[in-house]
């Protein structure tokens, strides 16, 4: 039997939980919907879902009546499994979203019934995590820090402020801790955790302290997902230097009402980026977004002191996530320099319009995984304020069902320096790097018409040519225009199909 909501005449009240369970396989979460028969309520028998307990991908179930009354507990768990039973325990054989339909039926014949979508992913940190938020006091030169982890444990936290000039004062055993800086500059302060457990976590991240004395003007505003309060979150104010960079000059938490503010502030221009944390109910619902609405930085809206027009609100950008296939995609953020740490960095994974359909950050080392994707193709996307990202084109396909990707931090930009291509890539192509006229030759297997795309490093694409192909036979391209630079050739199959290989136009 399959149960639907829509047997009954009731309303969808939508409610939300947080649930994590810590262990070896991960950090899981799940977000219900509740229908409470609200129309036309049974008499005294509505059913309510909870969950006790996740663990990997098994999930243990609890049904209850509000009036407590005997009951048969029939579930669907949307996976085509079915129950009885007040307490059924039920394994996924994936991640994914799944509704979970409970119909009871009471001693009374009263009938009742319930849906919970429940969402089991990987993609929430695990253990004990820590981060930071700080501002300036308003003195010269002092700075307040706050330290969180996301521990169950008793934790001991230890600063290092960067600033050895400091003397005994360069470290600190607080939870929250104030440092006055030696000097204007930039300052790499770290922040080491260990539980009772013995799980340790260490997090950097660059402090600018600017120069002179702090100003008197406010930046202030509400941070919202969709037509919510945003529960928990940090929100960054960023700066320009002399040269135009962007520098973080103070991260904060909003309060329980949304709230955010940056005070004693000196005129000049700021951006200003909402990003949801981990124990929010929106966290896999919404996207870091910066005043303006938008999640990548260049697009933001500047705000210009000088006058305050405060509030500066933010909404949160919204996404919805793929569904689920076979692809995977690892890759690493990589930078030679010491200006900015490619650990907690955000990455996008953008479809071919642009839209976000996946998001993450680096670990550590700048490692970072999508995995479970279907095939197509996608723009792996870092987002670092003030750095200029060329998104590394994945093309997921048949043949190609795993990609590795490294993201080079050079200067102000991001950019992709290598893909692996597999063994047998379907298509050959020659000279490489090439000047004026690129050859392709394609294998066994591949007839007809086909449509081939020549991509830059950004993404756009700068030539097309509809064409017929035979294996073995070239197919030669002009490219003497293009400028130099690295380049995406992207074959597409009259099946639908794709293939793709990187070459370089000097």
């Amino acid at each position: 039997m399959t149960l639907s909501a829509s047997t009954f005449d009731c309303q969808y009240e939508l409610q939300s939980q947080f649930f994590t369970y810590i262990g070896g396989t991960g950090s899981f979460t799940a977000d219900f919907v509740i229908c409470n028969d609200s129309v036309n309520p049974p008499a005294g028998c509505n059913n309510v879902i909870a969950v006790s307990g996740i663990q990997g991908l098994t999930v243990s179930f609890a049904g209850y009546l509000e009036n407590q009354q005997q009951a048969s507990y029939t579930w669907e768990f949307g996976d085509g499994v079915t129950a009885t039973g007040q307490y059924p325990v039920h394994t996924y054989a994936s991640q994914g979203m799944y509704t979970v339909t409970l119909l009871t039926i009471a001693d009374d014949s009263c009938t009742d019934i319930s849906q919970y979508a429940l969402v089991l992913q990987d993609s929430v940190p695990v253990g004990c995590q820590n981060y930071f938020t700080y501002w300036s006091t308003g003195n010269p030169q002092e700075v307040y820090f706050q330290g969180y982890t996301t521990s169950q444990y008793p934790t001991d936290f230890l600063w290092d402020f960067g600033d050895p000039a400091s003397g005994t004062s360069n470290t600190s055993g607080l939870q929250n801790s104030l440092h006055i800086f030696t000097s204007p500059g930039n300052y790499n302060v770290t922040l080491s955790t260990v539980d009772s457990t013995g799980c340790s976590y260490t997090s950097t991240s660059i402090v600018t302290v600017p120069q002179g004395n702090p100003g008197n003007l406010d930046i202030y505003g509400f941070v919202t997902a969709g037509n919510s309060f945003l529960d928990y979150g940090t929100v960054t104010l960023f700066g320009n230097d002399s040269l135009g960079a962007f520098n973080v000059l103070q991260v904060t938490t909003i309060d329980s009402a949304g709230f955010y503010g940056f005070y004693n502030l000196t005129e000049g221009s700021y951006l200003v980026l909402a990003t949801p944390s981990v124990g929010s109910v929106y966290y896999n619902q919404f996207l870091p977004s910066y005043f303006g609405n938008v999640f990548q930085w260049e697009a933001a809206e500047p705000i210009v002191l000088g006058t305050p027009q405060n509030p500066y609100n933010i909404n949160l950008v919204g996404y919805d996530s793929l569904g689920y296939g076979d692809g995977t995609i690892n890759g690493q953020l990589v930078t030679g320099g010491k200006s900015v740490t490619p650990s907690q960095q955000e990455v996008f994974l953008l479809d071919e319009t642009d839209a976000p359909v996946r998001f993450t950050y680096t670990d550590e080392q700048g490692n970072f995984n999508f995995s479970s994707l279907p095939m197509g193709l996608y723009k792996v996307n870092p987002v670092i304020t003030g750095f200029t990202t060329y998104p590394a084109l994945v093309d997921l396909n048949g043949t190609t069902m795993a990609a590795d990707i490294v993201m080079a931090i050079n200067g102000q930009t991001i950019t992709g320096i290598r893909e692996k291509i597999p063994a047998d890539s379907k298509l050959n192509i020659y000279p490489n790097p090439v000047t004026s006229r690129l050859n392709i030759t394609v294998k066994s297997g591949i007839q007809g018409t086909a449509l081939i795309n020549i991509l830059d490093i950004s993404g756009r694409i700068v030539l097309t040519e509809q064409t017929s192909i035979q294996s073995g036979i070239p197919v030669s391209f002009d490219i003497s225009n293009l400028n130099s630079g690295i380049y995406f050739l992207q074959l597409r199959e009259s099946n639908g199909q794709y293939s793709a290989i990187r070459f370089v136009k000097k």
